[in-house]
């Protein structure tokens, strides 16, 4: 996965996916430009056009190709997220993956000026959610059932109890334990 140190903005952090469109026409009035198809009424596409040995007079053409790679960045980063969330699976997420999604989009937003709107859907955030409720679902369980387990050692290290009171008792707290984990 990149990262914003993978992504540096061309145009001091002011280049987002929302730029895409604008890049691309920019892209076609230079090319209409070197290709000379961008001729008044009256010129010829010869005449108007530069030749390939002018097109090198152009400060910003640079500057043009570097907008147009870091979109293409962001593009493949947005996809690369997309995928990951589509992968998850809600019953059985893997908390490490939901976390390095989460860092993901966060390091999307700082590349992509400081947003995500548009580019990871309510349905995709909703999924994320999801796996992050059952996740800490699961993580409660195990809390309770590290302290049922801590209750039973207890209960059969009491030496004032007979087996038949300690076998009572965990039968209780199991009863408890599976009301409360279902």
């Amino acid at each position: 996965a990149l990262g914003t140190a993978d992504m540096a903005n061309p145009a001091n952090n002011q280049i987002s996916l929302n730029d895409k469109a604008d890049i691309a026409a920019v892209r076609a009035a230079y090319d209409a430009w070197v290709a000379g198809t961008n001729a008044p009424e009256g010129y010829t596409a010869n005449q108007y056009k530069i030749d390939a040995a002018k097109t090198g007079y152009v400060a910003n053409e640079t500057a043009l190709t570097a907008a147009e790679t870091y979109v293409k960045e962001l593009e493949a980063f947005v996809t690369e997220i997309k995928n990951k969330i589509a992968a998850l699976n809600e019953t059985t997420p893997d908390a490490t993956e939901v976390a390095t999604i989460n860092g993901m989009i966060d390091t999307f937003k700082t590349v992509n000026c400081g947003s995500d709107e548009g580019y990871i859907t309510a349905e995709e955030y909703a999924k994320l959610e999801a796996c992050e409720f059952v996740i800490a679902q699961n993580g409660a369980i195990d809390q309770i059932r590290a302290a049922f387990e801590a209750i039973k050692a207890q209960v059969n290290a009491d030496v004032n109890l007979t087996d038949t009171e300690k076998a009572e008792i965990i039968a209780d707290l199991t009863t408890s334990f599976n009301l409360t984990c279902e």
